[in-house]
C-alpha cells in the first residue's frame, strides 16, 4: 500500500511539472477557456493578453519580442508581471467574448474592469514600458547622477525628464502636469529629478562651466526629452498656462525622428501620431542616392518640424508598397 501510495504521488508530482511546462512558452502563459478567468484574477495587477493565429505572419514576427518581453518581466518585477497568449483558432469563443476580429490583438486585463486594447509598438521595450507603467507609478525618482545615467543608459533611444523641485513634484501644478503627462504617454519611461545639476555632470556634462549652468537653469522648471537622435535634447518649460493636451503633443512630436526608416515596428508611431500629414518616399536602400536623397529630405524635415513627417520606405516593404 505505501509503495503504491509513493507511485501515485510521483505520478501526480510529474504530472504536475508537464502542466506547468505545457501550460508556459518561453515565459508566456498559455490561456484557453478553462483556465482564462483565473489566470486574470490571479494576476491582479493586470496581465497583458495576445490573441494570435498559428497562421497569421505579424503573429509569428511578434513571438520573439513578446517572449523577450516576457522574460524581462519575470526578471526586473517583484512579484512578476505576466504576459498570456491565447490561440483564437482553437479558443474561437474567448475571441469572440472579447472582440478580437484581426491578429494579433492584444488586450490589457485586470479583474473587474473592462479590457484595454494595447496600440503601442511591437518591441520588447514597447510592451516592457506599458506593463510598468500600467501597473505601477507612471514616473520614477533619480536621485543622484548616477541614477540618472543608468536610467539614459537603457532608454538612450527616448527619455522624458521631470526637472522640478519636491514641492513642486508634491504640490504644485507642475507635478500634477508632469505626472499626467507620464499616464498618457505609454511609449517612454518618465523620470523625475529634484536637482537639475545630475544632468550636467559626468557622461551628461557640457564641455565647459558656463554651459553646465546655463543648461541646469534651462533645465530646471522644464520637462526635457533626451534622445539619441536629431537634436539630442529638447525641453519644454512648464508655466501656469501649460495644458497636457499642449505637452503630450509636444512630446509625441519631438521624441519622432525627424526623418525615418519605415518598419512595421514604428507604423503606429508614423500613422496614429500627432502629425497626421506625411511624405512617403520609396527607395532601394542599397542605392547609391541614398545619402544625397536623405540629406535632403532632413533638409526638407527640418522646414517642416511638427507638421509633416518625412518618411523613407524601403522596397521590401511590400504592404507598404503595394497600398
Amino acid at each position: 500500500v505505501l509503495l503504491l501510495l509513493l507511485l501515485i504521488l510521483l505520478l501526480a508530482s510529474a504530472g504536475a511539472a508537464r502542466f506547468e511546462v505545457e501550460n508556459e512558452d518561453g515565459g508566456v502563459l498559455i490561456m484557453d477557456e478553462s483556465n482564462f478567468d483565473s489566470l486574470i484574477a490571479e494576476h491582479d495587477r493586470g496581465i497583458l493578453v495576445e490573441f494570435y493565429a498559428p497562421w497569421c505572419g505579424h503573429c509569428k514576427k511578434l513571438a520573439p519580442e513578446y517572449k523577450k518581453a516576457a522574460a524581462s518581466l519575470l526578471k526586473d518585477t517583484d512579484p512578476p508581471l505576466r504576459l498570456g497568449m491565447v490561440d483564437a483558432i482553437e479558443e474561437e469563443d474567448l475571441a469572440k467574448k472579447y472582440g478580437v476580429t484581426g491578429f494579433p490583438t492584444l488586450k490589457f486585463f485586470r479583474e473587474g474592469r473592462p479590457p484595454v486594447e494595447y496600440e503601442g509598438g511591437r518591441t520588447e521595450r514597447d510592451i516592457v514600458a506599458y506593463m510598468k507603467k500600467r501597473t505601477g507609478p507612471p514616473a520614477t525618482h533619480a536621485e543622484t547622477a548616477d541614477d540618472l545615467a543608468k536610467v539614459l543608459k537603457k532608454h538612450s533611444d527616448v527619455l522624458v525628464v521631470g526637472f522640478f523641485s519636491a514641492e513642486e513634484i508634491e504640490k504644485g501644478y507642475q507635478g500634477e502636469l508632469f505626472m499626467d503627462a507620464a499616464r498618457a504617454v505609454e511609449e517612454y519611461e518618465f523620470v523625475y529629478t529634484y536637482d537639475a545639476s545630475i544632468a550636467t555632470t559626468g557622461d551628461n556634462a557640457a564641455p565647459t562651466e558656463e554651459g553646465a549652468a546655463a543648461e541646469e537653469q534651462q533645465y530646471q522648471g522644464s520637462i526635457v526629452i533626451f534622445k539619441n537622435f536629431d537634436e539630442k535634447r529638447s525641453v519644454f518649460p512648464v508655466t501656469p498656462e501649460s495644458k497636457i493636451e499642449e505637452l503630450t503633443d509636444w512630446i509625441l512630436k519631438m521624441s519622432t525622428p525627424k526623418l525615418m526608416q519605415f518598419s512595421q515596428d514604428r507604423s503606429r508611431q508614423i500613422f496614429k501620431g500627432p502629425i497626421k500629414n506625411h511624405m512617403l518616399t520609396f527607395v532601394e536602400t542599397s542605392g547609391t542616392y541614398m545619402d544625397g536623397l536623405k540629406e535632403t529630405l532632413a533638409t526638407l524635415a527640418d522646414d517642416h518640424r511638427g507638421e509633416m513627417l518625412h518618411v523613407y520606405v524601403p522596397s521590401s516593404e511590400d504592404r507598404v508598397m503595394s497600398y
